[in-house]
């Protein structure tokens, strides 16, 4: 299992109107196949931080669920409707859990 940790730092008053969409994409998510595990917006800390973490079995399902969702119909309707310019700059991650964790 490997985790893939996006944060999306969101321009000044968009954050409502980002995170509204954001929950019209989940299950376009779900349609293919991507574990979401939890979504947050920061509290305390940078108030810009609009944050998600996927789950996948390996870099090989990552990388094909990606490209199932990138030509996915109801994905690119969605980006059609929505434009991403409430977005200044994404932070990505993939991570690996150690065999210690609580969740892996």
């Amino acid at each position: 299992m490997i985790f893939e940790l996006r944060v999306y730092h969101v321009l000044p008053g968009k954050m409502r109107e980002y995170s509204q969409q954001f929950g019209e994409f989940m299950p376009i998510f779900k349609k293919v196949g991507i574990s979401v595990i939890g979504v947050w917006q920061t509290v305390i800390g940078e108030s810009d931080e609009f944050t998600y973490l996927l789950a996948f079995d390996d870099l090989a399902d990552r990388e094909r669920k990606w490209k199932e969702l990138a030509a996915d119909p109801d994905a690119l309707a969605y980006f059609q409707r929505h434009s991403v310019t409430s977005v200044s700059h994404i932070t990505n991650k993939i991570m690996s859990p150690q065999p210690y964790s609580p969740l892996k």
